[in-house]
């Protein structure tokens, strides 16, 4: 008898045992919905051109070749989206420095991570030639490929690529606009630099 007694109540417990989970399942098997908003820090651009501006070009004795240096593309906070260099009577040697200033508009510490430089109009092609210098060119021989000789504009800008910027800090910059032998004589040239940060 003992035995059947020990026997029964082992019965019991795994079936008590077995049953448990079951019964909380039961009694939790409604669904539960949890919402959450995760923000990975702050994605959005804060590095702006800023005032000062200034420009000068390589002519002393005469005035043929003319430049502008504007800044185009409010920001609400400060400062401006887009650095506009637009040269018109342009000729071979003409050279144009454009002195700009960057400012950190933000309230975060901003890293440098792009420097473009284009043609709008999409007639010239753009190519670096290191992180400091580059060319427009235009493809003479029709071979979609850059090579030496069908160079429009050599441009060199100040080394920007991974300046960091605390919140609130300036640099200043330059760019160089040097219009090359295969440019044509009194030609304009609109051109766009544009800063990226995260």
């Amino acid at each position: 008898m003992k035995k059947n007694e020990e026997t029964m109540a082992l019965v019991t417990i795994v079936f008590l045992a077995l049953s448990l989970p079951g019964f909380t399942y039961a009694e939790w098997n409604d669904s539960v919905l949890i919402t959450n908003t995760m923000t990975f820090g702050n994605w959005t651009r804060t590095t702006r051109f800023v005032h000062p501006l200034d420009w000068f070009d390589n002519e002393i004795a005469v005035d043929v070749g003319q430049a502008n240096c504007h800044y185009t593309e409010a920001d609400p906070v400060e400062g401006y989206e887009k650095l506009v260099i637009e040269i018109s009577n342009a000729y071979p040697s003409y050279a144009v420095d454009c002195h700009f200033t960057l400012k950190n508009v933000g309230t975060d510490s901003s890293e440098i991570t792009a420097v473009r430089i284009l043609d709008p109009s999409s007639t010239l092609s753009w190519e670096w030639t290191n992180s400091t210098e580059g060319v427009f060119w235009k493809d003479f021989d029709g071979d979609g490929v850059y090579d030496a000789g069908e160079e429009i504009l050599n441009v060199t800008i100040t080394h920007l690529l991974n300046v960091d910027l605390d919140p609130g800090a300036t640099i200043s910059a330059t760019t160089r606009i040097h219009v090359a032998d295969g440019a044509e004589d009194c030609h304009t040239y609109n051109l766009e630099v544009q800063i990226e940060d995260p």
